[in-house]
């Protein structure tokens, strides 16, 4: 028989399992459209999931997920392949795309 403490542990199982869906939707998109957008909207929205709603929260996601971008493409230059998205774009700039996002 499930008691109250039973069904309270049962939605922490939950919510980790949550958000064990948000790191993998997050590494299947990368590679489709791109680290620095998929990293800020990721940003922005586990802020937001994690109830930090204000404006000014958001701004220090965002800031937040721009400085891992440069702090891992920039800094520690970690090769993270270019986006299925970026092969639309011409070439000069595909290459751009490619090498700083």
């Amino acid at each position: 028989r499930f008691t109250r403490p039973d069904w309270i542990e049962g939605r922490t199982w939950l919510t980790v399992l949550e958000f064990v869906g948000w790191f993998l939707a997050y590494v299947w998109l990368v590679p489709v459209i791109g680290y620095l957008p998929v990293t800020l909207a990721f940003a922005a929205a586990l802020s937001w999931r994690m109830g930090y709603r204000s404006r000014k929260m958001l701004w220090i996601s965002l800031i937040f997920g721009l400085a891992v971008v440069v702090l891992f493409k920039g800094v520690l230059q970690v090769k993270i392949p270019g986006a299925a998205l970026y092969e639309v774009l011409p070439g000069t700039l595909r290459k751009f795309f490619i090498l700083y996002l």
